[in-house]
């Protein structure tokens, strides 16, 4: 599937490939495939990583309007339902990122954009928790952990201790990511190299949602702007 190929080589760091390949699969898709929505929300993702920002939002907003446009769960394959924590996590990250750009230009700016990341938040919920669940985690709760914690962070003093219980969590099972032997639906093809970083990059992920829960406590500006500079920052961002 190329679906999966394009996992393999967001995974393995390589941006454009993925996105291209996201981009002819939605070209080939009808309005009511059940994996536009989560292929939208991969390619604004990937969009975001590339530096690609007008597109990145565009394409955010576009997953959230295809994922509401579909009935659920009649019409819904057991994928998409899977699949859907992902697609609201990956929208949300996008959103989360796009506001904290505009608070860095102007506190309060894109305020809306972190309320809607908020709400995707809250759809999310439910099925990350079932995808923690067990001695096996899914990987797709692995890549979503520290992701929920910043946004959780942001929204401020009511969201606090689930930003530090994801952070936490993100830290704690972040070294197993993408090993088919401890995780649920690990990506599979890929070499040893590419797992090692996915590794790094889960843990990373962790620690930089730790310290973005930790710089959102004071809730003052020299703090906060630090705290979305994390949350953008290449290495530990979301």
């Amino acid at each position: 599937m190329a679906g999966n190929e394009a996992v393999v080589q967001h995974v393995g760091g390589n941006y454009q490939a993925a996105l291209d390949m996201n981009l002819a699969a939605l070209a080939d898709m009808g309005p009511d495939d059940p994996l536009r929505p989560g292929t939208t929300a991969a390619a604004a993702l990937q969009y975001e990583r590339l530096g690609e920002y007008d597109n990145a939002i565009a394409y955010a907003r576009g997953a959230t309007t295809w994922r509401e446009a579909v009935s659920e769960p009649a019409e819904a394959t057991a994928l998409r339902l899977e699949q859907r924590p992902s697609t609201d996590l990956n929208a949300a990250v996008v959103m989360m990122r796009h506001a904290a750009r505009g608070r860095l230009i102007k506190p309060g700016n894109r305020h809306w954009y972190q309320n809607r990341a908020g709400e995707l938040m809250d759809a999310a919920r439910g099925g990350i928790a079932d995808q923690r669940i067990g001695l096996r985690p899914h990987q797709h709760a692995i890549n979503a952990l520290g992701r929920a914690s910043m946004i959780e962070a942001v929204r401020g003093r009511g969201h606090r201790i689930e930003s530090f219980g994801y952070a936490i969590g993100a830290i704690l099972i972040g070294a197993a990511s993408e090993s088919p032997a401890l995780v649920q639906h690990a990506t599979p093809n890929l070499s040893v190299k590419e797992r090692l970083m996915a590794k790094g990059r889960a843990v990373m992920r962790g620690i930089g949602a730790l310290g973005v829960a930790t710089l959102a406590l004071p809730d003052r500006r020299p703090t906060n702007r630090l705290r979305d500079r994390l949350i953008l920052s290449s290495k530990f961002g979301a």
